[in-house]
């Protein structure tokens, strides 16, 4: 199990490297229900981890596809392909979701390894628009823009109802960049030399940079309650907080 574990109506639910989602009774430990999704040969190690809607958990595959499984009993809702595994090898055609999904209002993204982003209905899994834009990290998601770390270091700015692109930064290339968090008016993203880069989420210009330590920072920041926390490779958890 390397994704954190979600908690929704009683239940704790696991998503194992296996690809084993397992849900069991928060108070005594009982599995409730499992489902397993057959794997591709080779994948990008990690998992995205378990998002929860109403009566629904949203998994990431590693072959590239996004399920709906029902939160009570673990029956299969729908399933949509985010990244579409394309190439002669294995390698060509890995196109894991790893990056945790967002579940804003009754519309998900995601994005997967093969740089794609995905907006679907959450309910149903029809989709409402994808981009070539994406990575292995998960995505930020404001109230107009979502923000998206592609495999070769651009970040991009994407419009929340369509899906185009209305900025991108590329200074940030070949620096191995975390998924995306939103602090504030700010897109945040993390690199492999334990900085963090803050970018205006209007044109995505660079405003702020700031280091957590010596180590890679691998994991997606979190944004809690305005905090923005991030955990390196040496296991140290960094806060940090806007300037006011």
């Amino acid at each position: 199990v390397i994704a954190a574990p979600a908690i929704a109506q009683n239940l704790v639910l696991v998503r194992s490297n296996d690809g084993r989602v397992t849900a069991f009774d928060a108070a005594t430990g009982e599995r409730r229900w499992f489902h397993a999704e057959e794997g591709p040969t080779l994948s990008v190690r990690g998992n995205a981890p378990i998002v929860t809607g109403p009566g629904v958990v949203f998994v990431g595959n590693d072959s590239g596809t996004l399920s709906a499984l029902a939160l009570q009993d673990g029956r299969p809702l729908w399933e949509q392909a985010i990244g579409v595994p394309e190439g002669r090898t294995e390698l060509e055609r890995m196109s894991d979701v790893d990056g945790a999904p967002v579940l804003d209002g009754t519309t998900l993204y995601a994005t997967s390894f093969k740089n794609e982003t995905l907006a679907l209905e959450g309910p149903s899994g029809r989709p409402l628009w994808t981009r070539d834009h994406g990575g292995a990290g998960g995505v930020g998601v404001s109230s107009a823009v979502v923000v998206v770390s592609d495999n070769a270091g651009s970040v991009w700015g994407l419009d929340k109802s369509s899906g185009a692109a209305m900025w991108s930064q590329a200074a940030l290339a070949r620096r191995s960049l975390t998924g995306v968090a939103i602090q504030g008016d700010y897109a945040v993203v993390g690199d492999y030399k334990g900085y963090l880069h803050w970018l205006k989420l209007s044109d995505g210009a660079l405003a702020a940079r700031a280091r957590a330590g010596r180590h890679t920072l691998l994991a997606q920041p979190q944004v809690v309650d305005g905090i923005l926390l991030v955990q390196n490779t040496d296991g140290d958890l960094t806060a940090f907080r806007l300037a006011q």
